[in-house]
């Protein structure tokens, strides 16, 4: 070969070989990755892939659309996709989210391809947990009676001894005879002092109280006065009088009370038992998770005037037992606020956490 030749055949192959040419764009698929709703923040979620064939390209990655509250950071080098805002993560509001993906090489003239990623919510069952501020007392009688609330209200226990509770675990409840056991609570002071409330708790009735015919009395905060001309007030949550369950009431400085009546059948198992009164007076009982009966409470003021007592498992009218449960108590829980139908559903299914690491 000639000097000439040699000098053409060494131009053309740099031509060829050092030009780096960019003759195709990077190959991306569409994917789908599935997330579990409510993930925190940093949530690995998946590594998007891409092919660059030719020789020497990087490519990086980058979301086009579907990322404007910025729900998902996504690592242009690496293309990993990892959860940067959970709050917008409800399967219920939102159930699967659309990116639309850019991969370009990093060429001097770039090419670039598109995809379109889909992230999947997995609908998680959601376990109720109580706002802390809410929560007034939680007496879960695992042994004792002593109050896993954070408020640590006192309680003093006449009578009731520990017995087994609703899940079944040993000494997990407490027993009253119907006779005249009953535990204080506060030492008679006001425990309920908003004008809402939930009174939450499980109770197995054996049967009819023998004391009287005023019921199985569950909660009481009320004054010692007997009848309805009373200028103190009445909070009394009861069950099987008559068939029915019972959230009497009265007002601060009332001489008007509210019976709120549901008609229902004890068995002699466990049920779950609650009354609500909500920021608009409006009266509640739930039996097993479901509401029973409700109804408006007319007369205005709050529950805490010439209050005389505040006790489990006893009726207290003018200041003498007349009714007591005659049966077991467990899982006792009192909140400053109603509770929703479906926060009352996750405390009857089991589905909720109380923090005790106070």
């Amino acid at each position: 070969m000639t000097i000439r030749g040699t000098l053409v055949a060494l131009v053309v192959s740099i031509l060829i070989f050092g030009c780096n040419p960019n003759d195709f764009p990077p190959s991306i698929q569409d994917t789908v990755f599935t997330l579990d709703e409510n993930s925190p923040n940093g949530t690995y979620i998946g590594t998007l892939d891409a092919f660059d064939a030719d020789r020497d390209q990087s490519v990086f990655f980058e979301i086009l659309e579907g990322n404007e509250n910025n729900i998902f950071d996504l690592n242009r080098i690496t293309g990993i996709l990892r959860v940067a805002d959970s709050s917008y993560l409800d399967f219920e509001e939102h159930p699967e989210f659309v990116l639309f993906i850019e991969a370009v090489d990093d060429h001097k003239n770039p090419l670039a391809s598109t995809a379109t990623l889909r992230v999947l919510l997995t609908d998680v069952e959601e376990r109720f947990v109580p706002d802390a501020s809410t929560l007034l007392l939680y007496l879960p009688f695992d042994g004792d009676s002593l109050d896993h609330s954070g408020n640590e209200v006192p309680s003093l226990v006449s009578g009731p001894i520990p017995a087994d509770g609703r899940f079944g675990d040993a000494q997990g409840g407490m027993e009253f005879d119907g006779m005249n056991d009953f535990i204080t609570l506060n030492n008679n002071l006001p425990v309920i002092q908003t004008d809402s409330f939930t009174i939450s708790m499980w109770v197995k009735i054996y049967g009819d109280s023998p004391i009287g015919l005023w019921g199985n009395a569950f909660f009481e905060q009320r004054d010692n006065a007997i009848g309805e001309v009373t200028n103190g007030s009445t909070l009394y949550f009861r069950g099987d009088y008559d068939g029915n369950m019972l959230l009497h009431m009265r007002a601060d400085g009332s001489e008007e009370v509210n019976d709120l009546k549901c008609d229902y059948a004890v068995d002699g198992g466990w049920h779950h038992y609650v009354a609500t009164m909500d920021g608009d007076r409006m009266l509640r009982i739930y039996y097993d998770g479901e509401l029973y009966c409700m109804e408006p409470f007319l007369f205005p003021g709050g529950f805490t005037e010439s209050v005389d007592h505040v006790s489990l498992g006893a009726h207290h009218p003018d200041g003498i037992l007349r009714a007591g449960l005659y049966g077991i108590m467990d899982e006792v829980i009192l909140f400053s606020n109603a509770l929703s139908d479906e926060e009352i559903g996750d405390l009857y299914s089991g589905n909720y956490f109380i923090d005790t690491s106070h």
